[in-house]
């Protein structure tokens, strides 16, 4: 157990709703699960972005540069910077796949 230091008269309301190990632990974890949720929901909101700019999902994006040639021209000739989409478009569809398995694993306790 960790110690941290609350506001007195924050403290004292808390105290009010019951034991104030129970309540702050409530309160952390109602907290942790909010923030994940908004890492998760701003992380879908930017593979959405790409997906509307590129009309596909990252998979097909992925496969269609590598063998598609004529997809490939016409996206290099749009966004010369496309790389530098694909690689956060990756990282952001990495980042929903961790915040989720942390939510899941807050949720399960």
């Amino acid at each position: 157990m960790s110690a941290v230091a609350v506001r007195n008269d924050l403290l004292n309301v808390a105290k009010k709703f019951g034991d104030i190990d129970t309540v702050i632990s409530d309160a952390l974890r109602r907290y942790t699960i909010d923030r994940c949720a908004e890492r998760i929901e701003k992380a879908r909101a930017k593979i959405r972005e790409y997906e509307k700019k590129y009309s596909v999902t990252y998979p097909a994006f992925a496969r269609r540069v590598q063998m598609d040639a004529k997809f490939l021209r016409r996206i290099e000739t749009k966004n010369p910077v496309w790389e530098e989409d694909a690689m956060e478009w990756q990282y952001r569809i990495e980042e929903v796949k961790e915040w989720t398995e942390t939510l899941e694993r807050i949720l399960k306790r």
